[in-house]
């Protein structure tokens, strides 16, 4: 496999793009995307020789790339015609990004609500992976502030959002993670055994909220807490961070019951129902 993509077959590409693509981007996975993108643009079903005109591709290479794409599920091809549409799965992938877009929209109201309350930065993340992604967040008016950009990527074991996803994931979805990526001290307060944040997890789960004490960055505490949707999945948590200075040990429990309390009117608005 070519990873620099020389010799792309596209001629619609202009040079500036295909000066990129050679650079950045792998040749069958770019190729692909274009088969993908060109499937979208048509309504109907479409033939090979038409679909490799429309991405300027060998028909050949548009057949075997095709093959993938239908064994995955992201295209599909009508035996008896023989002509190609988008698969199921490239619904579940638009699904997804709707569900996610609907999610900061819902849950930016509460993040509002909860940075006023505080007057610390609120922060809403996903997790992605082995991090836990900050999707959304509304910062404080203090002028010494936190600055965790929305985009920014953390490690679960070390952060009060990833902490929270570490402890509702299963067992075997936890371990795995934990072996995969292990438990480096980012500070000097970084819960790096496994014994100890095995025992740290459980106490979130008991209270419904966990804290990170400078484990991430020194001088700066975290609170977060999980939102779940209807079907009483974790899809999110919620946290505010502030300095060590505003947010004193003695704040912590009011905070984190703040916190919870939040989420739990998020949650209910994505609707999900508390059981006792």
């Amino acid at each position: 496999m070519d990873f620099l993509g020389a010799g792309r077959e596209n001629a619609g590409v202009t040079k500036k793009d295909k000066g990129f693509r050679d650079r950045a981007t792998v040749q069958s996975v770019d190729r692909s995307l274009d088969i993908l993108e060109a499937l979208a643009a048509v309504r109907d079903e479409v033939g090979i020789l038409d679909l490799s005109k429309r991405v300027s591709l060998r028909a050949s290479t548009v057949h075997r790339l095709l093959a993938t794409l239908v064994l995955r599920g992201y295209a599909r091809q009508n035996n008896p015609t023989g002509r190609y549409s988008l698969g199921p799965r490239a619904l579940q992938l638009g699904r997804a990004y709707h569900d996610r877009s609907d999610l900061r929209a819902e849950a930016h109201p509460f993040l509002q609500r909860l940075m006023e309350a505080s007057g610390e930065t609120t922060n809403l993340s996903i997790l992605d992976h082995a991090e836990a992604v900050y999707v959304d967040q509304v910062q404080s008016p203090h002028v010494v502030r936190m600055f965790a950009e929305i985009g920014r990527r953390v490690p679960l074991h070390s952060t009060g959002c990833g902490k929270v996803f570490l402890a509702y994931l299963t067992p075997a979805e936890r371990t795995r993670l934990l072996t995969d990526n292990g438990l480096p001290a980012d500070t000097r307060y970084t819960i790096t055994t496994a014994e100890g944040l095995a025992r740290e997890l459980a106490e979130i789960r008991r209270r419904g909220y966990a804290v990170d004490n400078q484990e991430h960055d020194e001088g700066v505490r975290c609170i977060a807490a999980p939102a779940r949707d209807h079907t009483g999945e974790v899809v999110a948590a919620i946290s505010l961070s502030g300095p060590t200075t505003r947010m004193a040990k003695e704040r912590l429990t009011e905070l984190g019951k703040l916190v919870t309390t939040i989420c739990s009117q998020l949650s209910a608005t994505l609707g999900y129902t508390e059981t006792t």
